[in-house]
Formats: C-alpha cells, sequence, structure tokens
C-alpha cells in the first residue's frame, strides 16, 4: 500500500535539508516534541478520511522523519542509521535506554498507524520515556501497550509493578 523505494536516503535527506519548510506547509511547528507529534497524527487521520485513498508517500516519509527526529532529540543516544540504497521503510534510530539499544523504525511506524491506530506513534513515545525512569506517568499509555523492557515483553500494566519490585 505504501510504496518506500529504493531512493528512500535520497528523499530522507531531501527531507530533513527542508524540514522546517515542509512542516510549515503542513501548519507543524518544527519543535521536535510529543505535542508535535500528536498534531501529526491528527493531520495523518484527517488527510486520511478526506483523500478516501492512500497518502502521498512524501507526507508519510516527512512524518516518519519528523517522528525519528523527535525521538533523537527526546532520548539520549539517539542516531539515525541509514546505508546508500536502503529503502526508506528500513532506515532506523537507535537510542540507548538503561544500557540498552532500543531499535525504532519511524517510517514503518507512520504506515502501521495509518493501517491501524492503535499503532500509534505517541504510544510507542510514551513507553519509551517510562522506560527510561523519567517521573512520566505510566497510566498515560494505552492499557493494551506492550513493552520491551530488559528484553523482556511485558504490558505497560505490569510495568509499574515490576519497577517497585526492582528498587
Amino acid at each position: 500500500m505504501w510504496k518506500m523505494d529504493s531512493a528512500g536516503v535520497q528523499l530522507f535527506n531531501a527531507i530533513r535539508s527542508n524540514d522546517k519548510a515542509i512542516f510549515k506547509q503542513l501548519g507543524v511547528s518544527v519543535d521536535y516534541k510529543i505535542k508535535s507529534v500528536i498534531q501529526l497524527e491528527k493531520l495523518l487521520v484527517q488527510l486520511y478520511s478526506e483523500m478516501k485513498t492512500s497518502i502521498p508517500s512524501i507526507i508519510v516519509a516527512a512524518v516518519g522523519y519528523y517522528y525519528g527526529q523527535t525521538l533523537i532529540r527526546n532520548f539520549k543516544n539517539g542516531i539515525w542509521v541509514t546505508d546508500e540504497g536502503t529503502s526508506l521503510k528500513d532506515i532506523f534510530v537507535e537510542i540507548e535506554i538503561n544500557n540498552e539499544i532500543t531499535i525504532m523504525y519511524p517510517f514503518r511506524r507512520v504506515m502501521r498507524f495509518l493501517e491501524n491506530q492503535e499503532y500509534s506513534m505517541t504510544a510507542i513515545y510514551n513507553a519509551m520515556k517510562a522506560m527510561t525512569g523519567t517521573k512520566r506517568n505510566i497510566s498515560e499509555l494505552p492499557k493494551k501497550t506492550t513493552i520491551n523492557y530488559g528484553g523482556m515483553l511485558i504490558s505497560s500494566e505490569r510495568l509499574p509493578e515490576i519497577r517497585k519490585n526492582k528498587e
């Protein structure tokens, strides 16, 4: 449904060079905070309902870039990982959380969100924030969210209980 060809790195670099202009056109402030990602999710839902088909790949790519950049700017030790000739969907972000490398595919997440809104970008962001040990309220996470915590997939509902037992 969402075609991302092998020119992904070129498109990625073009978006990276023009991010402020692209998001100004979309009416989103470029501050790389989670509130802007929420705005983008709402925009995608609106565009999807108006277009009745698929959203242009350039918009999907731009939102994926913004999401990845938001992760990098809000977590320590985050980097983009790209290889020449790689398709856009295979470009990912590596983030170190609690001395473990977490890999996130922002472009795939946007595509999954468009297929099913339960795959929210903000839910993953909040799960990752909760894992870093910040004082973020874990109750904000959707009840059925599964989190990779210490190499185990657990329900977000159990995360406070597990943290308490570790202390």
